[in-house]
């Protein structure tokens, strides 16, 4: 549905912009996850969970492109959540209209185009045990065995 009122448009890409946000956090903390997992040569055996060389490289430049568009918005997107979403530090009017007035779209684009390349990039890197409770005490892990050759086939 098309919005016509700039207010509402406003309001609602506010409220988009707090999980934004809190996606952003989650991004913070997958990073170190992908950059300290084992590296490994396409000739080496892998004895757990890890990334070829190519692998790395790939997230390094995808991380590095998130975080330069990250960069350049995340103060506006913190102080936006903290002083116009959560009511807090409102010591000057003037400040917050100016923080109104940088709620547009196409302020944030570069940083939104940058989150699905790499979200799809790094939730299929072979680091993470899925795991899922299907029933009260029953669970399944998802994803690749953990050192297939302690398993029996």
């Amino acid at each position: 549905m098309e919005r016509d009122n700039k207010y509402e448009k406003k309001l609602l890409f506010r409220y988009c912009l707090i999980e934004i946000k809190s996606l952003l956090d989650l991004f913070d903390n997958l990073q170190p996850l992908v950059m300290k997992a084992p590296v490994y040569s396409k000739t080496e055996e892998i004895e757990w969970r890890g990334l070829l060389v190519e692998e790395k490289k790939e997230a390094i430049r995808l991380f590095k492109v998130y975080h330069e568009a990250r960069n350049k918005i995340y103060c506006d997107l913190r102080d936006m959540r903290n002083r116009i979403s959560a009511h807090r530090d409102v010591d000057s009017w003037d400040d917050i209209i100016a923080l109104w007035d940088k709620l547009d779209y196409s302020n944030f684009n570069p940083l939104l185009k940058t989150i699905p390349p790499l979200f799809d990039y790094v939730k299929d890197l072979d680091i993470y045990e899925w795991s899922a409770e299907l029933e009260e005490g029953i669970f399944a892990a998802i994803g690749p065995r953990i050192n297939p050759q302690d398993w029996a086939s």
